[in-house]
């Protein structure tokens, strides 16, 4: 019994120090004068706030994305999938990327759909 005990406390302080680790690295990213530039001409221009603090989770699923591109293109959109599923982030990025092309940018211009979702697998062994 008093292995299972240690190795909970173990465990425990692993998972603290994994918590301690993305806290310090979500409020650098967060902090970066950049991305807070960028964050608030998201939301000036979209009137829509983002979900929450973290900045790449807020845009995973595409939405303000999609709503973006509406306002600065002037495309007005089939639809915004805003069904909470991997999908429908996918399908709503994919969308985003389409209509960048279509207005001039290319892949180079833009991020990878990975680089937003990529944050979802890391955050699915959170405890």
């Amino acid at each position: 019994m008093a292995t299972t005990s240690r190795a909970l406390t173990a465990d425990t302080r692993h998972v603290l120090r994994i918590r301690e680790r993305r806290k310090k690295n979500h409020s650098y990213l967060n902090s970066d004068p950049a991305l807070a530039e960028c964050r608030r001409w998201i939301e000036e221009v979209t009137g829509k706030n983002f979900k929450n603090e973290d900045f790449r989770e807020s845009l995973a699923d595409g939405i303000l994305l999609c709503e973006l591109i509406q306002t600065v293109g002037g495309f007005p959109l089939a639809r915004i999938n805003r069904l909470p599923t991997a999908y429908a982030g996918i399908d709503n990025l994919n969308t985003f990327f389409k209509v960048c092309e279509v207005l001039g940018l290319t892949k180079i211009h833009l991020f990878d759909v990975t680089d937003l979702q990529e944050v979802k697998s890391r955050r699915g062994d959170s405890m």
